[in-house]
């Protein structure tokens, strides 16, 4: 008789090894030796990842345990938490119904999203998370609670594009006034290879503009109207996709669980609102995402055909997108490579999946290399910024810091309570989202429940994590890090509801309730009003930059831009510049100057809007920038001539030796490709608590 190898007796004894239990002993090490980081870095997730971490790991093991060591008494439901009586399970519905209809008239009469409505839609995403969490299961009717889900993400967004005149956001200017207008006055695509600079790449990528333009000729609408109609609905309705994707995964109350963390996220309702190329982006990766972990567990013809097309769309839609797509692919593959060695999970089925992605890389190579961009191609422009990124900015922790000062501002103040709170509340949302993650990635680790759709996902979640937190840290933003969470929050919401039925099930019933309904009232109360969710209108408006504008503001902004010619610029606050040069009403727009020593503005034709002293506004003081509210009489006092007034927007212009020359530009992009908001944002950061 032969004895075993080492070998084998290592592999015998990796299998038999509680690998969950032991990854999360890890994790728990790996928290507290991240947490001094927070004495070294004072980014705002050097603070909350390692607590975050530590919590979910501690909970897991506390659940671990106690699955191991008894046999809990089930309520029915599949797991040990307090149920809702009949009645109350019955009412819930009509209770979140109520909201939605609260919620519309409170922001039809206020005219814009105010904390009212938060708090209100806040209520009824309670109702929608208690139905998922603690309704018995005869009282359980899924297609009602997904109609809910669908029908607050519905309000949530479309009260958003309602209250505010034309658009939300930045790019979106570039894309619909400009470059769908093109296509649809030229009846061709060939018009957007001329446009300057980075928008030119949309000409291998025009589904976006196809999309808005066909809808417009079909239905006979103005180009806002078609955008709302395809997309802003759209986004909507791929909930069902993303509730199909849960469901190969989890049983169909976890799967409700992880529909409704994914449509009330703050990135996934911002790309709601802010209707760009990363909006159709995201719709269709969760649809191939959908179609892609069907082939994992089954490879029928008709979902590989099905996978294909959204493959190719993603590439036609938008770059970034298209390269997340591969990413997950990629991810998958080599994923499947390692389970192959039979060393932790020899029982995982796999799937050759080197056919899709040698595909889609040749597909992106093919199309890439004949995009257009800034006069060479895409793929020339990216491995040359990649090199002179590798080369001249990575280094370790160059992300930005959270700032203490706005050096050579004027009357720079201490941070209020406020200006403190926002960044913890803008994380808060995505701290719970990824909490649940971390329960339901160590869940998917044990050895008789893994599947390599599960592997796929932790691995995805994991690689999207590094591509958006940890290399800007090596100063590293060339995959713009920010357009990457909503597409992760998809797999971190499946993984989620993993954890959260693996809690639910073995964690003490006591212990559980609380994290339930902590996650119930905290992550819509946070995600609903985090500053990506609320760019129409920040709940902590005179902290927040606002993103959306009302009618007065924009004829104000096109008739004075018609009063002033070309090569002026027009001097006033950021993102409201954006509009302008977006548009061409004044491609020089710029932000706006103050005198560092008086406080007053030093510029020639100045605009002047309301939200300067009631708002958020940016503007430039000396070599710095940040939020300065300006009074009415500091932009056009009475040294001033008045030229325009419309009650909200005020014109005037001046002559002053001293002013700053103008440099044309005020930091954004030229075309909506990118910049935008995340540079209005940077900017804010990078100036801190410069106040007036």
């Amino acid at each position: 008789m032969s004895t075993p190898s080492g070998g084998s007796r290592v592999v015998a004894w990796i299998h038999d090894r509680p690998f969950d239990r032991d990854v999360a002993i890890v994790g728990l090490l790996l928290a507290l030796a991240l947490f001094p980081l927070r004495f070294v870095l004072t980014h705002l997730f050097a603070e909350t990842l390692p607590l975050v971490l530590a919590t979910a790991c501690i909970l897991y093991l506390i659940a671990w345990r106690s699955a191991r060591s008894s046999r809990r008494r089930e309520t029915g439901l599949g797991h040990s938490l307090p149920t809702l009586a009949t009645p109350a399970a019955r009412l819930a519905p009509a209770v979140t119904f109520v909201t939605i209809a609260v919620a519309i008239v409170a922001a039809t009469l206020s005219g814009e999203r105010t904390p009212l409505f938060h708090a209100v839609t806040a209520v009824g995403a309670l109702s929608v998370f208690c139905q998922v969490f603690f309704a018995p299961d005869e009282d359980l009717v899924p297609g009602l609670v997904l109609l809910q889900i669908v029908a607050l993400a519905a309000t949530v967004r479309f009260t958003a594009l309602h209250t505010s005149a034309g658009f939300v956001g930045i790019d979106i200017w570039t894309h619909i006034t400009k470059l769908a207008v093109d296509v649809r006055e030229t009846g061709g695509i060939a018009v957007m290879r001329e446009h300057a600079s980075r928008g030119a790449k949309y000409y291998a990528s025009p589904l976006y503009h196809l999309l808005v333009v066909a809808t417009a000729i079909m239905a006979d609408a103005t180009l806002e109207a078609a955008l709302y109609l395809s997309l802003g609905a759209a986004m909507v309705l791929t909930l069902p996709l993303a509730y199909a994707a849960g469901r190969s995964f989890v049983p169909i109350r976890w799967a409700l669980a992880g529909t409704a963390l994914f449509a009330f996220s703050d990135h996934v309702i911002k790309w709601s609102i802010h209707l760009v190329p990363t909006s159709l982006g995201v719709l269709l990766f969760v649809a191939g995402f959908h179609y892609f972990v069907r082939v994992l567990n089954d490879r029928d013809p008709r979902d590989i055909a099905l996978l294909v097309f959204f493959i190719v769309a993603l590439t036609l839609s938008h770059q970034v997108s298209a390269f997340i797509m591969l990413v997950t692919i990629g991810t998958a593959a080599v994923v499947q490579y390692f389970v192959t060695t039979d060393v932790l999970y020899p029982d995982v089925s796999t799937r050759d999946l080197s056919g899709l992605l040698v595909f889609q890389t040749g597909l992106l190579t093919l199309v890439w290399s004949v995009t257009p961009y800034r006069g060479e191609t895409f793929t020339e422009a990216m491995i040359a910024k990649l090199q002179e990124t590798l080369v001249e900015s990575a280094g370790l922790f160059n992300l930005q810091s959270t700032a203490t000062s706005g050096g050579g501002a004027v009357a720079e103040q201490t941070p209020s309570i406020v200006d403190k709170v926002i960044p913890y509340l803008d994380v808060a949302g995505f701290m719970l989202l990824l909490g649940v993650t971390v329960l339901g990635c160590l869940y998917a680790l044990k050895s008789d429940r893994t599947s390599l759709a599960r592997l796929l996902l932790i691995f995805v979640v994991t690689v999207m994590i590094l591509f958006a937190l940890f290399l800007p840290i090596m100063g590293v933003g060339l995959f713009l890090p920010g357009r990457w969470f909503a597409f992760m929050y998809l797999p971190m919401a499946i993984l989620g509801a993993l954890g959260l039925g693996y809690v639910a099930t073995n964690l003490n019933a006591k212990v559980a309730t609380m994290v339930f309904l902590l996650l119930a009232v905290g992550y819509p109360g946070a995600m609903f009003v985090s500053t990506d969710a609320t760019l129409d209108a920040p709940v902590f408006d005179q902290d927040q930059p606002r993103f959306g504008y009302n009618q007065a503001e924009l004829t104000g902004m096109h008739t004075t831009g018609s009063m002033v010619a070309d090569d002026q610029p027009v001097y006033t606050d950021s993102p409201y510049t954006e509009v302008y040069r977006r548009t061409e009403t004044n491609p020089r727009a710029t932000m706006l100057f103050v005198n560092p020593e008086t406080g007053n503005t030093v510029n020639d034709v100045v605009v002047y809007r309301g939200y300067h002293s009631s708002g958020a506004p940016i503007f430039r003081v000396g070599d710095r920038s940040g939020i300065i509210p300006v009074e009415r009489h500091e932009v056009c006092g009475p040294e001033r001539s008045i030229l325009y007034a419309n009650g909200e927007v005020t014109m005037c212009v001046g002559e002053d030796q001293d002013a700053v020359p103008d440099d044309g530009n005020d930091g954004g992009g030229d075309d909506g490709s990118g910049g935008g908001e995340e540079m209005v944002r940077a900017v804010e950061t990078a100036a801190g608590p410069t106040r007036r």
